[in-house]
């Protein structure tokens, strides 16, 4: 009997790197018929609506791990057999799915050469397959009219597919290394298996919702992303020069290798991304936040950093130019951190939360006091580590080099850290009375003093003389806690910490309550994340807010009179008739915060940054270090109040920004 195989591979077929042709093989043997079945049948009913078939389609091939082309070409094969349900289900179990499989093999071992003529015949075809599906993708992608930003699904999935000619030409098969993969694409035969990528340069997708998307490699030069959220989207080395990016949200994105020349990236939130070796070479990054970012390696050349933060972000020595930058970034507050040399790193209470340190040189690092809360420290080197009082809850320390010299003494951990932690080194958290985090502990005396404990669970824990002076408790459970003669002196707390009602007392008179009218008049609040807090008409006279991190707060009607805010974030707070007189705002950084109606005079305003903040009636006489330009960034600053002669200036200088 003939090989029913053989009018299979007579037809023209989609093309697919070995690689993938591999895992399709491997994906479609598994598949239940009767799932097969029942895709198939929903497909049959959707074939009068063709928007919601072709998103069907894209979401059947997500599942079944295989490209949208051969999800494409199974689906012709199933709908144009003239044979029974029964007997289509037969011929898609021996015919097409053994075909799959020879034909994986044939790409990945060059073995069964008496398919070869087969294959030549996809390969001849394989531009017409390549442009019908990516014509469908076009079509995806355009029937989605950008205000409609729920719809987003499916122009995911379309780029997806667009992109990925450019993915597989990058990404070697199965144990092939990059450099022999490169040899092997030089052969003509081998090329033909390939799209090419697909340049999507210029395309408009403002506003898109494009989180999680994979673009690796992709071309997207002069794409217009303004306000797009990005987050957690996969697109290393891609080309974005001259990209329009302002405003967008790019949090845990990845970018490493990324070209970002000419990248517009102004007021871009790019929290947590890694931008390792990417080339920023005259973006402009002014007003983003870059917080926590990885640019180990980027090229900053004549990139405009005006007003951006880059507190928590690290660098090395590779990062360009390293002369001119390390004094600015560490006065920003981004940490120094070489892989390559042992450089006994000095982290002493660095918030490195979050930040992806896998494979890290951190031997001998001092990391005394350091926020490490959800920090990767897979394959790290931490030998002779200083972990003491460090904060690793929800760390991740797989297969992390550890000796009996990494010190632990006093530090914080979970179940979730736990998990991740080598096995064989566990026994380094007893040695170092390491305080495990979680309900029913018993904390008795604990050292706690400092602790960055929000949203903790510590519900029946003992807490008997536990130290929690100066410790975040925001959001945490102390639901039936015993803090008996507890210290909480200067704590932070708000309207979720879970307190007992006999310990109420304890955190009225001693703690900080950060909520609507607090007192918190003379508090030593230096430095810390204080996001999105609410502190309307909170006393906050003679207050300690130097590089404090405010931004979303509300501080409506708050009275910070000479308070000192050096270096604070001050981004898109809310301090409407706020009382700022006298206070020392050198450095802060105010952009979008509303300045309605408060009060400045005598206020201390040197380089502080005023972008598209509102000045309306807000009183500026008698303050100092006055910028013009400065000012003018401003919004309604004509009617705001300043000294005659200050006015003046403003009124005769042309409305130009300033450098």
């Amino acid at each position: 009997m003939e090989d029913p195989t053989s009018n299979h591979h007579k037809q023209p077929e989609p093309v697919h790197p070995p690689s993938e042709i591999e895992e399709t093989a491997i994906a479609l043997a598994i598949l239940d018929p009767d799932e097969v079945k029942k895709h198939f049948q929903t497909l049959q009913s959707l074939k009068s609506h063709p928007f919601e078939f072709e998103l069907h389609l894209i979401n059947t091939a997500r599942d079944w791990q295989i490209s949208l082309e051969e999800c494409r070409r199974l689906w012709e094969q199933y709908s144009h057999s003239t044979k029974s349900i029964s007997q289509s289900m037969e011929f898609w179990e021996k015919g097409i799915l053994g075909g799959v499989k020879r034909m994986g093999g044939i790409i990945i071992f060059l073995s069964q050469f008496s398919l070869l003529f087969g294959v030549l015949l996809f390969v001849s075809e394989a531009d017409k397959r390549q442009r019908e599906a990516r014509n469908q993708a076009w079509q995806v992608i355009n029937s989605i009219k950008p205000a409609e930003i729920t719809a987003s699904a499916g122009r995911i999935e379309a780029l997806d597919s667009l992109n990925r000619g450019c993915a597989e030409e990058n990404s070697p098969p199965w144990k092939l290394s990059p450099k022999m993969w490169q040899e092997w694409r030089k052969i003509s035969f081998i090329r033909g298996f390939y799209a090419e990528c697909v340049n999507l340069t210029g395309l408009n997708l403002r506003g898109a919702q494009l989180a999680t998307i994979q673009l690796p490699w992709s071309q997207l030069e002069q794409v217009n992303l303004e306000n797009a959220t990005l987050d957690q989207a996969n697109l290393q080395f891609a080309d974005l020069q001259s990209a329009n990016l302002i405003r967008s949200r790019l949090h845990q994105t990845n970018l490493n290798g990324a070209n970002l020349t000419n990248a517009h990236l102004s007021k871009a939130l790019l929290i947590g991304a890694r931008l390792r070796n990417a080339n920023l070479f005259k973006a402009d990054l002014s007003l983003a936040d870059l917080i926590g970012v990885d640019l180990r390696g980027a090229n900053l050349i004549n990139a405009d950093l005006y007003g951006t933060n880059l507190k928590r972000a690290i660098y090395d020595q590779q990062t360009q130019p390293f002369e001119k930058l390390q004094d600015y970034l560490q006065n920003a507050g981004a940490y120094f951190i070489d892989t390559k040399e042992k450089t006994r790193a000095n982290l002493i209470q660095a918030n490195l939360s979050g930040v992806d340190l896998s494979a890290t040189n951190l031997r001998e690092a001092n990391l005394t006091g350091a926020n490490l809360r959800n920090t990767v420290l897979k394959n790290a080197q931490l030998e002779n580590a200083i972990l003491t009082k460090a904060n690793l809850r929800g760390a991740n320390f797989t297969d992390a080099s550890l000796n009996s010299d990494t010190n632990f003494t006093h530090s914080l951990y979970d179940d979730a850290m736990a998990e991740n932690f080598p096995p064989n080194w566990r026994s380094l958290l007893a040695q170092g009375n390491a305080y495990k985090i979680e309900p029913q502990q018993n904390l008795s005396g604990a050292d706690l003093r400092g602790a960055d404990l929000q949203n903790a669970n510590l519900s029946h824990s003992i807490l008997k003389k536990a130290t929690l002076a100066k410790a975040d408790l925001r959001g945490t459970n102390f639901s039936g806690a015993d803090l008996t003669q507890a210290n909480v002196k200067g704590a932070l707390y708000d309207v979720t910490t879970k307190i007992p009602s006999q310990f109420t007392v304890l955190f009225e008179q001693t703690a900080y309550n950060l909520d609507y009218n607090a007192n918190l008049a003379g508090a030593d609040l230096a430095g810390l994340t204080l996001k999105n807090a609410n502190l309307v008409m909170s006393n906050l006279i003679k207050a300690n807010l130097d590089k404090t991190d405010l931004q979303g707060s509300n501080l409506f009607g708050a009275n910070l009179s000479q308070a000192t805010l050096q270096q604070a974030v001050i981004k898109q707070v809310n301090l409407m008739n706020a009382n700022l007189t006298e206070a020392q705002l050198q450095g802060a950084n105010l952009t979008e915060t509303s300045l309605v109606g408060a009060n400045l005079e005598q206020a201390n305003l040197d380089q502080t940054i005023l972008k598209d903040a509102d000045l309306t009636g807000a009183s500026l006489q008698g303050a100092k270090g006055l910028s013009l330009g400065g000012i003018k960034e401003a919004r309604n600053w004509q009617r705001a109040k300043f000294d005659p002669d200050f006015l003046q200036q403003l009124e005769d200088r042309p409305n130009t920004t300033s450098p």
